[in-house]
Protein backbone atom coordinates (compact mmCIF):
# COMPACT_ATOMS: atom_id res chain seq x y z
CA UNK A 1 0.00 0.00 0.00
CA UNK A 2 1.46 3.06 -1.11
CA UNK A 3 1.90 5.95 2.23
CA UNK A 4 -1.43 7.74 2.51
CA UNK A 5 -3.39 4.97 0.93
CA UNK A 6 -4.69 4.14 4.51
CA UNK A 7 -6.34 7.26 4.37
CA UNK A 8 -7.75 6.94 1.18
CA UNK A 9 -9.76 4.05 2.46
CA UNK A 10 -10.32 5.44 5.45
CA UNK A 11 -11.79 8.48 4.21
CA UNK A 12 -13.94 5.67 1.47
CA UNK A 13 -15.21 3.93 4.33
CA UNK A 14 -16.59 6.74 6.17
CA UNK A 15 -18.20 8.65 3.48
CA UNK A 16 -20.04 4.98 2.66
CA UNK A 17 -21.74 5.03 6.25
CA UNK A 18 -22.45 8.47 5.82
CA UNK A 19 -24.27 8.23 2.76
CA UNK A 20 -26.12 5.23 4.49
CA UNK A 21 -27.22 7.60 7.05
CA UNK A 22 -28.45 10.04 5.01
CA UNK A 23 -30.47 7.69 2.71
CA UNK A 24 -32.09 5.71 6.27
CA UNK A 25 -32.82 9.21 7.45
CA UNK A 26 -34.52 10.42 3.98
CA UNK A 27 -36.59 7.15 3.88
CA UNK A 28 -37.73 7.12 7.40
CA UNK A 29 -39.18 10.92 6.83
CA UNK A 30 -40.75 9.56 3.73
CA UNK A 31 -42.21 6.73 5.11
CA UNK A 32 -43.40 9.06 8.10
CA UNK A 33 -44.92 11.81 5.77
CA UNK A 34 -46.77 8.89 4.01
CA UNK A 35 -48.03 6.97 7.36
CA UNK A 36 -49.63 10.84 7.91
CA UNK A 37 -51.18 11.31 4.35
CA UNK A 38 -53.03 7.69 4.56
CA UNK A 39 -53.74 8.53 8.42
CA UNK A 40 -56.05 11.36 7.35
CA UNK A 41 -53.67 13.94 7.97
CA UNK A 42 -52.27 16.80 5.60
CA UNK A 43 -48.83 17.40 4.78
CA UNK A 44 -49.04 20.15 7.55
CA UNK A 45 -50.42 18.15 9.83
CA UNK A 46 -54.39 19.15 9.85
CA UNK A 47 -57.41 17.36 8.40
CA UNK A 48 -60.68 18.99 7.90
CA UNK A 49 -63.39 18.00 9.47
CA UNK A 50 -66.28 18.93 12.33
CA UNK A 51 -64.71 18.59 15.86
CA UNK A 52 -66.90 19.19 18.94
CA UNK A 53 -64.91 20.61 22.21
CA UNK A 54 -67.86 21.97 24.10
CA UNK A 55 -67.24 19.54 26.94
CA UNK A 56 -63.55 19.84 27.43
CA UNK A 57 -62.52 20.50 30.96
CA UNK A 58 -59.78 22.94 29.78
CA UNK A 59 -59.46 25.08 26.45
CA UNK A 60 -56.01 26.46 25.56
CA UNK A 61 -56.14 28.48 22.54
CA UNK A 62 -52.96 29.41 20.92
CA UNK A 63 -52.18 32.26 18.78
CA UNK A 64 -50.84 29.89 15.56
CA UNK A 65 -50.03 26.13 15.21
CA UNK A 66 -47.77 25.36 18.88
CA UNK A 67 -44.23 24.16 17.89
CA UNK A 68 -44.60 21.47 20.68
CA UNK A 69 -47.95 20.18 18.54
CA UNK A 70 -45.89 19.91 14.98
CA UNK A 71 -46.34 16.13 14.80
CA UNK A 72 -50.09 16.11 15.96
CA UNK A 73 -52.98 16.26 13.60
CA UNK A 74 -55.43 18.99 13.99
CA UNK A 75 -59.05 18.78 12.97
CA UNK A 76 -59.93 22.04 10.89
CA UNK A 77 -63.38 23.86 10.26
CA UNK A 78 -62.42 26.02 7.31
CA UNK A 79 -63.87 29.07 5.69
CA UNK A 80 -63.15 29.24 2.28
CA UNK A 81 -63.62 31.50 -0.42
CA UNK A 82 -66.06 31.44 -3.53
CA UNK A 83 -62.79 29.79 -5.48
CA UNK A 84 -62.47 27.42 -2.48
CA UNK A 85 -59.16 28.42 -0.99
CA UNK A 86 -58.99 28.82 3.21
CA UNK A 87 -59.34 32.16 4.18
CA UNK A 88 -59.64 30.96 7.95
CA UNK A 89 -60.92 28.58 10.06
CA UNK A 90 -60.14 26.86 14.06
CA UNK A 91 -58.46 24.07 14.23
CA UNK A 92 -58.46 21.89 17.52
CA UNK A 93 -57.30 18.78 19.12
CA UNK A 94 -58.87 17.32 22.25
CA UNK A 95 -56.68 15.21 24.46
CA UNK A 96 -58.85 12.31 26.38
CA UNK A 97 -57.48 11.11 29.51
CA UNK A 98 -56.59 6.95 30.05
CA UNK A 99 -59.64 6.22 32.78
CA UNK A 100 -62.13 8.76 32.24
CA UNK A 101 -64.75 9.72 30.16
CA UNK A 102 -65.10 13.23 28.32
CA UNK A 103 -62.35 15.44 27.25
CA UNK A 104 -59.89 16.63 29.31
CA UNK A 105 -58.05 19.29 27.05
CA UNK A 106 -58.86 21.13 23.95
CA UNK A 107 -55.73 23.03 22.03
CA UNK A 108 -57.25 25.43 19.58
CA UNK A 109 -55.88 28.11 17.38
CA UNK A 110 -57.30 30.00 14.63
CA UNK A 111 -56.48 28.84 11.04
CA UNK A 112 -54.91 31.61 9.53
CA UNK A 113 -55.35 32.56 5.30
CA UNK A 114 -53.85 31.00 2.32
CA UNK A 115 -54.37 34.05 0.70
CA UNK A 116 -51.51 37.08 2.06
CA UNK A 117 -52.88 40.30 1.56
CA UNK A 118 -50.91 43.31 1.48
CA UNK A 119 -51.33 46.24 3.70
CA UNK A 120 -55.08 47.52 2.82
CA UNK A 121 -56.27 44.96 1.03
CA UNK A 122 -58.18 41.83 2.44
CA UNK A 123 -59.30 38.37 1.48
CA UNK A 124 -62.51 38.63 -0.07
CA UNK A 125 -64.73 35.49 1.11
CA UNK A 126 -66.95 36.09 -2.48
CA UNK A 127 -63.91 36.98 -4.26
CA UNK A 128 -60.94 34.85 -5.05
CA UNK A 129 -58.27 36.95 -4.35
CA UNK A 130 -57.51 40.39 -2.28
CA UNK A 131 -60.14 43.15 -2.45
CA UNK A 132 -59.03 46.73 -1.67
CA UNK A 133 -60.13 47.67 1.98
CA UNK A 134 -62.32 50.26 0.95
CA UNK A 135 -64.48 48.68 -2.05
CA UNK A 136 -66.31 46.64 0.55
CA UNK A 137 -69.83 47.47 1.91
Amino acid sequence: MKDGGWLAVGLQTLFRWVGWLLGGLILISMAGGGVRLISGGDVNGEREGEIKWDDCREKLWHDERPFSELLSIYTCHYDRNAGRRIIGGVCARLDYPYFSNGCRTANLYFRQSDIKCSAGFWADPLATGCVKEDSHE
